[in-house]
């Protein structure tokens, strides 16, 4: 099995199917052919050899597995969308900020000018 099946499309896919109980609305949202929809969930389930989804009813329903799989992978998302959203609040990833001058001003101007507005600058 590929260790990242479930975080790349196809795990994509699943979830949008298993909050939807629905192939035509996940296409919709993901906005896929249903045939692709559908052929990422056989992937997944062929992969992890485990049906996921029972698709004799309507709506669409998990099978055990299936739920499993969804709760876990539901939180997971959860929890990376959160440590993503602190990452940005604590500003780890200091924005570039690109200062542009006129080139005859750059030699006398332009060092001092930018130091003046961005005292921490690596120039």
């Amino acid at each position: 099995m590929n260790k990242t099946t479930v975080f790349s499309k196809h795990g994509q896919v699943f979830l949008t199917v298993a909050e939807h109980r629905s192939v035509v609305k996940a296409s919709e949202v993901l906005g896929m052919k249903q045939s692709s929809i559908s052929y990422h969930l056989s992937q997944l389930e062929k992969e992890l050899n485990v049906p996921l989804l029972d698709r004799r009813t309507k709506p669409i329903s998990l099978t055990p597995e299936g739920k499993l799989l969804f709760d876990e992978l539901s939180y997971e998302q959860r929890h990376l969308t959160e440590f993503l959203s602190k990452l940005q609040q604590k500003n780890l990833h200091a924005p570039v900020i690109r200062f542009g001058i006129i080139e005859s001003l750059s030699y006398s101007l332009g060092t001092d000018l930018i130091q003046c507005f961005f005292p921490r600058a690596n120039i």
